[in-house]
Formats: C-alpha cells, structure tokens, sequence
C-alpha cells in the first residue's frame, strides 16, 4: 500500500507534459495512405474488457476504465489521427515507463521487449527476474518526479493519470474474468509494439494447451472434489475479513481442473472469521491466495490454522468439518517468492493460466500427468512446504531476450508439447484422491482412459479417420471376405452339378 501511494504521489508531480511524441527514432518511412499496415488484427474477447478498432495507419484501443487511445504509426501525417482529443501515441513505442504495475512489467518481458522498459515506479522490488536484471545492470531506472514525459513514449499504470497524454490505464486482467481472457492482455501490450504476430501465437499455444488438459479431466469419476479459493482483505489492515471463491476466475479454474467450486451463501464476500469454517464446511481442497508480502519467512500450517480461527488446531470443533484441514489438502500461491517477499503469482500468473491450471489437477488428480509437471505457483501450507527459488536476476537470459521468453519464464509448461506436437493425451477418468473414501487407487493412472488427440493439430481428426478406415478395411480382408469367398464357391458348384444332371 504504501509503495503504491508512493508512486501515484510521484505520477502526480511528474507533470512535465509535451503534446506528442518525437518521431526521430521511428524506424518505419515510405508512408502509402491507402496501405493497410495491419494485415494482422488481433479481436480479444469480449469478457476481456477492452477493445482494438484497426485503421489503415492506427488503433483505436478502448481500456476498462473508460478511456480511448489512438495508437498512430510513428511515420503517418498528424492529419490521419482522429480530432476529437483522444491522447495520440505514436507507435511502436521505442522507450516504456510503467507504475504500479508488475504485471504489466511481465507483459513486456514475456513479448520480449524488456529492453524498451526504461523506467520504473516503485523500483525497490520489481520481482521478476528480468525486471530485476534490468535494474541491476542500470538500463532500468527509477521513474521519479524529474522524469518528463518527453522520455518516454507510453506509460503503464493501473489508473488514469488526468493531464499526461501519454499515460495509459493498464488495468490488467481482474478476478471477474475467465482464465484465458485473462491471457488476453497479452494484446493490449502487444498493439503498442505492432507485435500482433507474436501476441496471436502465443496465445493461441495458451489457448490450445489450457484446452487440451481441461479435456484430460473432463469425465473423471464421481465424486468431484470440492474446492474453495480463499482470501484476507489486508492481513495488517483488514485480517478479520475474508473473501471466498469470488469473482469468475477461481471458479472457471476449479471447473476446468475437474473440481467443484465452492458456491457460498451470499456470493463469499465478507466473511468474518469466525464464519470462516462454517463457509468451509465440507471442503476438501482449500487454496489461500492471500497475499503476505510482509511474511519474511514462511506462513506455516499452526500461522494459517490461527488465522482462520482454528484456536484449538487441527482438532477444532469447526475445523473437524473441514476435510481439507483434517486431510492437510491447505495449499498458497507463494511458491516463488523475490528476496523482499513479493510472490511470482501476482506478477505473472494472468499471462499463464495454463500453469495454475495445471498446478490445480496436480493436486486433484496427481496421476493424471505423471511426472511430466513440477508445480509453479502452489505450495503446500499443510505440509510446511518452503518456498521455492528465490527469484533473482540470475534466472533472465543475458542479455535481456529481444524475444518471447524461454524457461523457467515462459508462458507455456515444460510438458506443453503433449498437447501441441501432434500428440495423444489420456483422457484421465479416475476418482480423486483428496476426497475421502474416493477409488483413486482404481483411478486408470494415465493407461485405461481415452486417448484425445490434441486440438492443435488442424490434421488430427482426418489422421484418425483414416486409421479408423484403414482397421475396418483390414479385418474385413481378414475375417469377412474369406469366407464370402468360399460360399461363392460353393455356390458356382452346386450350379454346375446341377447343369450336370
């Protein structure tokens, strides 16, 4: 909170305006008014919450929050830009300034152009490893009050900032949106660098990943386990109060990892702590996404247990009506965490909702991906489970990539070719073994389930068909025709004894 109020305090006298951006560094000549310059165009979701209207030589981009942007190419006449006051922003954008923002920091170090991003408010943290290398090695700099808006040619911060021109309200995504519109903000980013390219076929691996292992425990058995997504408002502030699987997003998860989404009375906003188990009630998987920045060292199972108001432990007379605290199935999203405790999960998960989907079915089903999959983001707060690697500079290629980046940053899990290279995923159709008295052990592992073709593949269903053919045609050669053949035989000598006689 109070990094925050400290760089909209500096947002706020960082007022040195120009009304538009030098187009001595723009890399494009040669302007053809009647050129499309778009043959790519990129159409987000419409639960996205923002929209991209293409020109022959600009983007109209509509964010959230109300507000217009003309993204005009650098080398197009002033004339062709629209004339009733929306802020113009000459495109691509070759120097980034972002506030408040960690997730749109990740945005632009996952489409490669963490090289454009030259400052940076608050500074002190920027958690993700490239954002950490680039301060490091001082192309990153503190974007402070003597930073005119002549320096840079877009800014990246949650909210509106009245009278800068150049200030762009990158709300993100929110909790009200679905997992892969969520991954859509990855355009939003992309259409200031005219990287359409880059952002549609990221997403589309996204897409089709994300899809391909939501079908993998699409028809597991009977009875799904059921999972509640917990929060405090503020743990310093506001610890009394929680949240309980709100919004769009964790409840689209849990479905799509074959799980049942808890569903509280009153829509599990403002749920006191002393309720807080009542709500739980059942539960079998309990995932606390609370964020405690300030935890130096790791929120222990007796810390969560005293923070949901199991005074008396795990044996609790409310927690016993939990299965989820009596089973230990308690898991956080803080698996990794930078050296001053700002967690992974809140800087990059909306990019990659292919990992907590997969780190969610890790723990509903384990067997369902063998041991193809490592966990990103969850960890297990019943079993004490440490954090992760730090994250550090250390883990950003060097020097910073002019490309999407590779693991241990990338958008897409290191089991990902399963559903893209044209191969076959079983379809797993098991119990779970987080629900007591489940038949998990009889659970098919991986062998007895149904094969899916990956959906990526635009060749799939006709490869199938044909083997489909190619069997029926066979056992007809094998099985059926030989004895066809000898009735025919048969039939031609009783005729001929016949003519005989």
């Amino acid at each position: 909170m109070v990094r925050t109020l400290l760089a909209l305090l500096l947002l706020a006298t960082a007022t040195t305006f120009v009304a538009a951006q030098t187009t001595s560094d723009c890399p494009l000549t040669g302007f053809d008014p009647s050129k499309d310059y778009f043959p790519k165009k990129l159409v987000p979701d419409t639960g996205a919450g923002f929209t991209i209207t293409y020109k022959r030589s600009g983007k109209l981009l509509k964010a959230p929050t109300g507000e217009s942007y003309y993204l005009q190419l650098c080398h197009a006449p002033d004339t062709t830009a629209p004339t009733d006051g929306t802020p113009v922003i000459k495109i691509p954008v070759s120097t980034v300034a972002v506030a408040n923002s960690l997730a749109a920091l990740d945005g632009l170090s996952t489409l490669g152009v963490m090289d454009k991003v030259k400052f940076l408010a608050p500074l002190d943290d920027p958690t993700i490893p490239c954002g950490l290398a680039a301060k490091g090695n001082g192309s990153m700099t503190e974007l402070t009050s003597s930073v005119g808006n002549d320096k840079y040619g877009v800014l990246f911060t949650p909210n509106p900032v009245p009278g800068n021109p150049k200030a762009v309200s990158y709300g993100g995504p929110t909790a009200d949106m679905t997992p892969l519109q969520r991954a859509q903000w990855l355009y939003f980013l992309a259409s200031f660098f005219n990287m359409e390219d880059t952002a549609a076929d990221l997403y589309y691996k996204v897409q089709r990943t994300y899809t391909c292992r939501k079908q993998q425990v699409a028809k597991t058995a009977s009875p799904k386990p059921l999972v509640a997504v917990i929060a405090q408002a503020d743990p310093g502030l506001n610890a009394n109060t929680w949240t309980v699987s709100s919004g769009t997003y964790w409840p689209t998860l849990i479905a799509d990892a074959g799980g049942v989404p808890l569903s509280p009375v009153g829509g599990g906003v403002n749920v006191a702590t002393d309720q807080l188990l009542k709500v739980l009630n059942g539960t079998h998987v309990i995932v606390d996404v609370t964020n405690r920045t300030a935890a130096a060292t790791e929120f222990r199972f007796a810390d969560w247990l005293k923070a949901v108001g199991a005074t008396g432990g795990i044996m609790d007379a409310n927690a016993v009506a939990v299965p989820a605290i009596g089973n230990k199935y308690v898991y956080g999203v803080d698996a990794r965490r930078s050296a001053l405790g700002h967690d992974d999960f809140a800087a990059t998960a909306a990019l990659r909702p292919n990992y907590v989907l997969q780190d969610m079915m890790s723990v509903l089903y384990p067997p369902a991906q063998g041991t193809g999959y490592t966990r990103r983001y969850m960890r297990s707060i019943a079993a004490d489970d440490g954090f992760g690697a730090v994250l550090d500079a250390a883990q950003c290629p060097n020097p910073l990539p002019a490309g999407p980046l590779t693991a241990p940053l990338a958008v897409l899990p290191g089991n990902a070719d399963d559903c893209l290279l044209n191969a076959a995923v079983t379809q797993y159709l098991g119990a779970s073994s987080v629900v007591p008295g489940a038949d998990a052990g009889n659970s098919q592992n991986g062998t007895g389930g149904v094969p899916i073709a990956s959906s990526s593949h635009p060749l799939a269903g006709t490869i199938l068909a044909s083997i489909v053919c190619v069997g029926l045609v066979a056992g007809f050669l094998v099985f059926v025709a030989p004895k066809l053949a000898r009735k025919w035989r048969e039939r031609k000598n009783m005729q001929y004894a016949q003519q005989m006689l």
